[in-house]
């Protein structure tokens, strides 16, 4: 489909400043009347729009819908009654917690600082991307620019001017990646507008060194009445993939990937851009597919990977599924619809985290996939060596423990994994990334990994720790990156609050002689009233 720039419309305009503003045309139309079930279509080819996608499709003062169930927990799940079963299952089945052991401090980090927050809303869903000149920091509903030697920001402000936005839009799930064979960064996020109108923005720097709103090319795709949930964000040589959990109301419908054509070199914002959606994505046994995850390439390849679970049960699942991703000879993207099992070990839906000082206990997700990254791994053989790095939350330990893989997607196997458990502490929320530098024709390091994550107990606060594994030697103790002081207390939760959907890892491009980093962002907690959490952005070397 074409992606046009789009100003004035019908006497309207932006409340942002109009600078390349264009909207991406229907990726998923309802054909139906409201009140009637739509039919979901697949749409391809070349369109062109003459409206702005937020101001055509809304009257002045529609209020915003947001799913009920999405209010509650900020992700949707396809069965609400048998995840609950699940959650009382893990928590009734995790041993007591006992006395924790201090963790040791031997590996290297940098720098961190505390970055941006929205005291407005919650959670943050922090991620984060860095590159030659800046690093990117987005939580809801906020974005930050920094020079990367620097702690303060270049500029920092509601994603609504990233993403030009309306005021009234509920924008939430951001995320961000930096891409070495384009040299830009790529956004996505969701923005609610109505019942009829769920959108997906998606967006790009126009040069390596973004330092303000104005800089990003601006683009949304209408996804109709179907709420496009848990979106994210990863590409290939050729293209942008999002990841989606596509649901109707409350009722899950399926699992999609949207793509769209990358820009040419340049700073101008593009006329048009190529798009089109691959719905109901499959596992190989046929079931569908769940939160599918596109790999973050650093080194770039026209072929590309996704990756996703079944979606979550109350008995044990053992795979993955794995997705590749090609390019058409008429240009467009060539996305498997069945894909290859993964095996792994077997892994449940997770107890729910409790803390020090409350009763009420963390979200810990539902064992689904939340980040991934596609690499060049040194140490394998030729022929082999590109890796996929992911992560994911499992019923372990006191109740909940981290689990990372790198796996071999040409021969759709592990070339290893290991967990981060603890028998007092629930483990949770985590990101990896390998240690990979490529910038233009500078290539080194990736046989070594970083996975932040947090942790937290009756008898202890939320923390935000991490571990590395340097080649074929044992996985590193834990090092805490930050103790939050008080629990999690936020307004409005119940017996389970609501913690970030995912943290970040961006492998360094251009990190120190001798010295490969991983930049990392995620959420602890201050002792302030109302919305509490607060982020930390941190650099570490394996």
């Amino acid at each position: 489909m074409e992606l046009r720039r789009s100003g004035l419309i019908e006497g309207r305009r932006w409340l942002a400043p109009v600078g390349c503003i264009v909207s991406l045309l229907v990726l998923l139309a309802p054909a139906g009347a409201l009140g009637a079930t739509p039919t979901r279509t697949f749409v391809s080819g070349r369109w062109r729009s003459s409206t702005a996608a937020f101001n055509s499709t809304r009257p002045k003062g529609q209020a915003r819908v947001v799913p009920r169930e999405w209010r509650k927990q900020g992700y949707l799940v396809p069965r609400p009654a048998r995840y609950e079963r699940a959650k009382r299952h893990a928590q009734e089945g995790a041993p007591a917690s006992g006395a924790e052991e201090s963790p040791k401090r031997l590996l290297s980090t940098s720098r961190r600082w505390v970055g941006i927050r929205d005291p407005w809303s919650t959670p943050p869903d922090t991620t984060d991307a860095v590159g030659p000149t800046r690093y990117v920091e987005l939580v809801n509903t906020k974005f930050a620019i920094y020079n990367r030697h620097d702690d303060a920001p270049i500029s920092a402000a509601s994603l609504r001017y990233l993403m030009n936005a309306r005021r009234s839009d509920f924008i939430t799930d951001p995320q961000v990646i930096w891409d070495p064979s384009t040299r830009r960064f790529y956004y996505a996020a969701l923005d609610f507008t109505g019942p009829r109108h769920h959108y997906i923005a998606l967006g790009f720097s126009r040069g390596a060194s973004p330092n303000r709103a104005r800089d990003w090319c601006k683009y949304a795709g209408d996804y109709g009445r179907y709420v496009p949930d848990f979106p994210k964000l990863g590409d290939t040589k050729d293209f942008v993939l999002i990841g989606l959990n596509t649901f109707l109301g409350q009722r899950y419908v399926g699992s999609d990937v949207v793509w769209s054509s990358k820009p040419r070199a340049g700073s101008r914002c593009p006329r048009s851009l190529r798009g089109g959606t691959k719905i109901d994505l499959k596992n190989a046994n046929g079931s569908p597919a769940f939160t599918p995850v596109p790999a973050n390439q650093i080194d770039d390849s026209r072929k590309g990977w996704v990756l996703a679970t079944p979606a979550p049960r109350l008995a044990s699942l053992d795979h993955f599924s794995l997705f590749r991703v090609r390019r058409n000879a008429d240009g467009s993207a060539a996305i498997q619809t069945f894909a290859r099992d993964v095996s792994v070990g077997s892994y449940e839906t997770p107890g729910n985290a409790p803390q020090l000082g409350s009763t009420k206990r963390i979200d810990t997700l539902d064992g689904r996939l939340t980040q991934a990254v596609s690499a060049i791994d040194p140490s394998r053989p030729p022929g082999e060596r590109t890796a996929l790095w992911t992560q994911h939350t499992v019923q372990g330990g006191a109740g909940s423990e981290v689990r990372w893989y790198e796996i071999d997607p040409g021969g759709g196997a592990l070339f290893q994994s290991g967990s981060v458990t603890d028998p007092s502490l629930h483990v949770f929320n985590g990101a990896v990334a390998p240690d990979r530098a490529v910038n233009g024709a500078s290539r080194a390091y990736g046989s070594d990994m970083v996975l932040n994550f947090n942790t937290s107990s009756a008898s202890t606060e939320p923390d935000i720790r991490v571990v590395s594994k340097v080649g074929s030697n044992p996985q590193s103790p834990p090092v805490v990156i930050k103790t939050s002081p008080d629990p999690l207390l936020e307004p409005g939760c119940r017996s389970v609050c609501r913690w970030g959907d995912y943290p970040g890892a961006s492998p360094d491009p251009t990190p120190p002689s001798g010295s490969p980093q991983v930049w990392m962002a995620n959420q602890w907690v201050s002792s302030a009233s109302g919305f509490n959490w607060r982020t930390m952005n941190f650099i570490v070397s394996p």
